[in-house]
């Protein structure tokens, strides 16, 4: 066989899909792909090129749903952290504690030894993190089970469920995010929305 062609057949890499992403608005969609992220990756899981000052990355849960008209993705962050403002004035004036802006976001993070800045995790923005996963685990019928069951059950048995997107914008970039997961109801041949909010 010709080189040429097999180098170009075999040396092609991968890029996501180019299949039509979905908009703004409802959709019922079922579970495609799940992956282990964090957020110094991106979904291909090559490295991001721009980083923040703090060295600990988020765990996240990336997910692709889609349905016959595209394919949308989103990543559910597992921690949330303490901003700079809410330490007390005797934290801020302390050296053990800086603050690193990333994004429109003004971490609080604590100095280690080494000189390593690593986030300080928030109860409440971790519990609203979980509850946003638990939302959608709700939708797979996945409550009570570990995530890896959960996602591997969905995409296995095409588990429809709804995906609210709305447009968004972040860091000057227009982009769809996801605001809400309902679980779908068959009720005789009409279908309905359980709304479990966003």
């Amino acid at each position: 066989m010709n080189k040429q062609i097999e180098n170009a057949v075999l040396g092609y890499v991968g890029k996501e899909s180019r299949q039509d992403v979905l908009q703004s608005g409802d959709h019922v969609v079922s579970l495609i792909e799940m992956r282990v992220l964090n957020s110094r990756v991106n979904w291909d899981e090559s490295d991001k090129t721009e980083l923040p000052d703090f060295v600990d990355p988020t765990p996240q849960l990336g997910i692709m749903f889609g349905n016959e008209h595209g394919v949308q993705w989103h990543r559910f962050n597992i921690y949330g952290y303490v901003r700079w403002d809410e330490l007390t004035d005797d934290q801020q004036g302390d050296d053990k504690y800086a603050q690193v802006v990333f994004g429109k976001t003004v971490y609080a993070c604590k100095r280690h030894a080494n000189g390593n800045l690593v986030r300080i995790k928030d109860k409440k923005r971790t519990e609203d993190a979980e509850s946003f996963l638990d939302q959608f685990l709700a939708c797979v019928n996945g409550t009570g089970k570990t995530v890896a069951d959960a996602c591997a059950e969905a995409i296995a048995g095409k588990t429809e469920f709804v995906v609210s997107l709305e447009d968004d914008e972040y860091e000057g970039k227009d982009q769809i995010r996801v605001s809400g997961f309902s679980k779908v109801k068959q009720l005789g041949s009409t279908t309905e929305d359980e709304d479990f909010g966003s």
